[in-house]
């Protein structure tokens, strides 16, 4: 599979990605919630708004490291990763029903923050939580590295808000 982050312009990236973009308005975000509230909260609220900013940034990192270290010295982006979320996430829409109409009752920073939950219990190194030692929390977070940019760029507060249709 390829990681279609590698190969994102700025504007692509915006779109997909961005929560704040311009293109969105409170009345079209609206239409994604069960609860009209929460999109008032994502233009009202400073603190969603710089989560959601923040997240966006990570990304942007993320797309920055996949060029500049990851595939570095090769252009071609086809990777074997240990899951494939879009069939996963195929599977779930067909299990519990969820069309493209559906609307979420997920607060984007409850994705974010179940996302980030997520990754910090991403593991290949056995009993890292029970160990202090640098080198193997470092050695975890390199091994990892490839892997936690895919699930972000797949599991984004965007995509699974306003793509994918989730709901808790």
């Amino acid at each position: 599979m390829s990681i279609d982050l590698l190969k994102m312009d700025n504007l692509t990236l915006d779109k997909r990605y961005n929560f704040l973009s311009k293109e969105i308005d409170q009345e079209k975000l609206t239409s994604y919630f069960d609860d009209p509230d929460i999109a008032k909260a994502v233009f009202a609220d400073p603190l969603i708004a710089k989560t959601l900013q923040d997240e966006f940034n990570q990304i942007r990192d993320d797309r920055e490291t996949l060029r500049n270290s990851i595939f570095r010295l090769n252009t071609d982006d086809m990777v074997h990763l240990p899951v494939n979320l879009h069939r996963i996430i195929k599977n779930a829409k067909r299990m519990f029903e969820i069309t493209n109409r559906s609307k979420t009752d997920l607060k984007p920073t409850d994705v974010i923050s179940k996302l980030g939950e997520c990754l910090q219990n991403l593991c290949v190194v056995p009993g890292i939580d029970k160990r202090s030692d640098r080198l193997l929390q470092g050695a975890n977070q390199d091994s990892t590295l490839l892997t936690r940019i895919y699930l972000k760029s797949i599991l984004n507060s965007k995509n699974v808000i306003m793509n994918e249709r989730l709901n808790s």
